[in-house]
């Protein structure tokens, strides 16, 4: 079962894929947001055309492969602080 609501994301429709430093990174199929975890604040957010999938491999601070509609893939990952 699904945990209680703490916050909405104003704005904000899509599914968390990762999360990177605590932040939560949420792709809606066109859009790659970064929400404040304790808020749902928008840190950060970035229009993706050409992408048509973004994939993590794993949960805590992943790396994240881009699809692009070509058929190239990317691949971005944390960086050291």
């Amino acid at each position: 079962s699904a945990g209680a609501e703490k916050w909405t994301a104003t704005g904000v429709q899509g599914s968390v894929i990762a999360t990177n430093a605590g932040d939560l990174i949420v792709w809606d199929g066109s859009t790659l947001y970064r929400l404040d975890a304790t808020s749902g604040d928008v840190i950060a957010s970035e229009t993706l055309p050409g992408v048509t999938k973004v994939v993590a491999d794993g949960f805590d601070d992943a790396s994240l492969y881009l699809v692009m509609t070509d058929g190239t893939l990317a691949k971005y990952t944390r960086r050291a602080r």
